[in-house]
């Protein structure tokens, strides 16, 4: 699945948190090779992790998905101004983690 840019941006800081330890694999990679095809492996991790979580937002939370990308994208991603919109997609998606939760 090819992720937009809208859905990246919309989804950065989630990306930051659910995929902390691919990412974090990556870049250890990246530091102990110059070689570039030495970390193959790792970012087909991060881009598995980051695909897995953009089909969780649209199932689970499509609605406030769509509304902070759309938010973001009238504003020039000025996320300051998307504040709310962040807010309640969060909340959908940590609810939809636990449901318990509520």
């Amino acid at each position: 699945m090819a992720a937009s840019s809208a859905q990246l941006h919309a989804s950065a800081h989630l990306i930051a948190k659910e995929c902390k330890g691919p990412n974090y694999q990556y870049l250890l990679c990246k530091k102990q090779s110059l070689n570039p095809a030495a970390c193959l492996a790792e970012g087909a991790g991060v881009k598995t992790c980051v695909d897995d979580l953009i089909t969780r937002l649209n199932s689970t939370c499509e609605a406030p998905f769509l509304k902070f990308q759309k938010c973001l994208k009238d504003t020039n991603n000025a996320y300051e101004k998307c504040v709310k919109q962040k807010a309640a997609l969060h909340a959908c998606f940590e609810g939809a983690k636990s449901p318990g939760k509520k």
